[in-house]
């Protein structure tokens, strides 16, 4: 029988039981036979063989009979079985039993059997045929190294063990080897990260090669699917060997811990804030809390109401996975954009139950205030610097008035107006933009004129930029040159 069809593989089953009579005619005058009744006597009335079929490994084949009338029995095998020669012995009426070990290797070729029994007694032979078994008809001309591949129970979202599969050439042909694809329900969450098998030629009666399969989860449960890998000796469209798949998808668990200063209750406080400043990062600990499931921390972000004031860091948590037990940590910052209560929620997306682990996280944005004086105590609102022959210089006291903020200063600030090139500053303890100043804190800056032009009224604007709620101070600036 060819292997190059599905036939080949398909198991052959046939029992006939077959009910063969023995016509006896009474002991009577021979010349009144042709007139006395015919009494037919059945020697077989059943004949089976089981199993109907063994692998190409062979077997045990046991043959059964229920006879009547019987003296010798001749059991016969066509083709010849190694194992199984013709066999002469006495038997009597009523059940018979023979079991023959087979021993044969027919690789991918199937061979149907066909067994004949002959019983004898002193009336006559009669034979019953066709009692068949078919052996070598399991493996395909390719096969896999396992019947099925389960890839155990693995976190979602987590890549299995790489598992290897060795593949071999059953037949006594080449067997030319296409591509691996992956189908059913759950084919996505199968993959063969690598392969020596694809697309090479199997050597004859035992060529092998391997490849590996692996199981990422992209959901928890029972997840299968089936692995073809094409035999490509059998025509363009090939005849794929297939290889069943099946894995668990499981949840991981997650802890979160901060410290009590600001995170309580599963919630994240930041303290009251000046607007338009940035806190000092906050550090968050991620852990894993599965026994056994490593967590997947694919991302960190955050989404809410007044999410742009909120700032995270993934650190070294972002894109990672945690063993069981093992820690993370991940930074946030809080840059509120207005005064009042700031607020959204920090999204830890993982393969924990529901995907996302959102902590809310809250804080206060508050405006800066503050004084101009000159001299101290004296708040300014412009700088007439009068009649001068020479440079004239205006120091101004800024102080912090508030309680909880720092007083941030701008790095715009400086001189404008018709005349601005005949008045300076300097930023002296202020410092330059950006710098800061504590709370009830104080500095001072100098204002110069230096007129350029005899006889002319000279005029110009000074501005500080800075985060109290106006966003600027700004006063006149006047001047003449005698």
């Amino acid at each position: 029988m060819s292997s190059h069809g599905w036939a080949a593989r398909k198991v052959l089953a046939l029992v006939v039981t077959p009910v063969t009579m023995l016509t006896v005619i009474t002991g009577l005058a021979p010349s009144a036979r042709a007139a006395s009744p015919v009494i037919s006597l059945p020697l077989v009335t059943s004949f089976t063989v089981s199993p109907n079929s063994l692998s190409s490994k062979g077997g045990t084949l046991t043959l059964k009979a229920e006879l009547k009338y019987a003296k010798v029995c001749t059991l016969s095998v066509a083709p010849a079985v190694k194992g199984l020669p013709e066999k002469n012995f006495s038997c009597v009426a009523g059940s018979f039993s023979r079991s023959f070990p087979v021993a044969r290797d027919t690789g991918a070729i199937a061979e149907t059997y066909t067994f004949s029994l002959s019983v004898s007694n002193r009336e006559g032979t009669t034979r019953a045929t066709n009692a068949v078994a078919t052996v070598g008809a399991a493996p395909p001309p390719i096969s896999f190294g396992v019947r099925s591949e389960n890839l155990g129970t693995v976190g979602v979202s987590i890549h299995s063990t790489n598992y290897e599969v060795r593949v071999t050439n059953n037949s006594k042909l080449p067997q030319t080897l296409g591509g691996f694809n992956i189908v059913g329900v759950n084919a996505s969450d199968f993959g063969v990260p690598s392969n020596d098998c694809a697309g090479i030629v199997l050597s004859p009666s035992g060529g092998e090669c391997s490849f590996a399969v692996d199981f990422v989860p992209t959901s928890t449960g029972t997840r299968s699917a089936t692995l073809e890998l094409t035999d490509q000796s059998w025509g363009p469209s090939g005849s794929p060997a297939m290889l069943p798949l099946s894995g668990i998808g499981v949840f991981s668990e997650i802890a979160i811990s901060a410290s009590p200063t600001f995170y309580t209750h599963g919630n994240v406080n930041f303290a009251v804030q000046g607007v338009d400043t940035t806190t000092t990062p906050l550090y968050i600990t991620i852990q894993d809390a599965s026994s056994t499931v490593p967590l997947y921390v694919s991302s960190i972000g955050v989404s809410g109401q007044n999410y742009s004031d909120f700032g995270v860091s993934a650190g070294n948590c972002g894109g990672t996975v945690i063993d069981p037990g093992a820690q993370c940590q991940f930074t946030v910052t809080f840059t509120p954009t207005a005064s009042g209560l700031r607020k959204d929620q920090i999204d830890v997306y993982g393969n924990m139950s529901g995907g996302v682990w959102t902590i809310p996280e809250s804080g206060m944005g508050q405006y800066a205030t503050l004084t101009l004086d000159n001299p101290p105590g004296t708040p300014i609102s412009a700088i007439p610097f009068g009649t001068t022959t020479a440079n004239e210089n205006s120091t101004i006291t800024v102080t912090n008035t508030s309680k909880q903020v720092f007083l941030v200063f701008g790095g715009s600030s400086g001189v404008a107006g018709p005349n601005a090139p005949d008045f300076s500053w300097s930023p002296g303890s202020c410092a330059a933009g950006g710098d800061e100043l504590g709370p009830l804190q104080s500095c001072s800056f100098t204002v110069t004129f230096q007129p350029q032009l005899p006889n002319v009224e000279d005029y110009g604007t000074f501005s500080l930029y800075d985060n109290a709620q106006s966003g600027s101070q700004t006063f006149n600036l006047t001047g003449y040159e005698s």
